[in-house]
C-alpha cells in the first residue's frame, strides 16, 4: 500500500511540475465538474499564502517593538495570523458575492480548456500501466 501512495504521489508531483496550478485547476473545473465553489476556493487559498508570510512577519515586527520575542511556535503568533486570514477570507466571500458568483449556475468562462480523447487515453494507460506494476512489484 506504501508503494502505491509513493507511486501516485510522484506521479501527482510529475504531473504539477508540468502545469500551471491556476489551468489546472479550471480545467478541472471546465471538464471534470468539480464544484466552482472549491475551485476558486483553493484558487482564493493559494492566493493568501504571500499575504500570510508578510502579516508573520509583521505580527513579530509588531511584537518585538513592544518587548515580545514571538518564536515559531508561539500560539500568539499564530492567534494573531489565524484571525486575520479570517478577515481576508471573509472579505474573499463578499466579493465573490458582489461579482455574481453563485453555487450551480451557469458560468461562462475567459479561456476555455478543452479536453482531447488522446489525453483521455494517456492517464488511463498511465494509471493501468502503474497498476500492473505495483501489482507486479507486491508478487515478488
Amino acid at each position: 500500500m506504501t508503494t502505491r501512495v509513493g507511486a501516485y504521489v510522484f506521479m501527482g508531483a510529475a504531473f504539477m511540475s508540468t502545469m500551471v496550478l491556476y489551468e489546472l485547476l479550471r480545467s478541472l473545473e471546465q471538464n471534470v465538474k468539480m464544484s466552482a465553489t472549491f475551485v476558486y476556493g483553493i484558487l482564493g487559498a493559494l492566493s493568501f499564502i504571500p499575504k500570510i508570510i508578510n502579516s508573520v512577519k509583521t505580527i513579530r515586527a509588531m511584537g518585538l517593538m513592544r518587548g515580545e520575542v514571538l518564536s515559531f511556535w508561539s500560539p500568539k503568533l499564530y492567534f494573531k495570523a489565524i484571525s486575520q486570514a479570517l478577515i481576508w477570507s471573509n472579505n474573499l466571500a463578499m466579493a465573490m458575492t458582489s461579482h455574481g458568483f453563485e453555487e450551480g449556475e451557469s458560468r461562462s468562462y475567459h479561456r476555455l480548456f478543452p479536453t482531447k480523447v488522446s489525453g483521455w487515453l494517456i492517464i488511463g494507460v498511465v494509471m493501468l500501466l502503474i497498476q500492473y506494476c505495483l501489482f507486479v512489484i507486491k508478487l515478488w
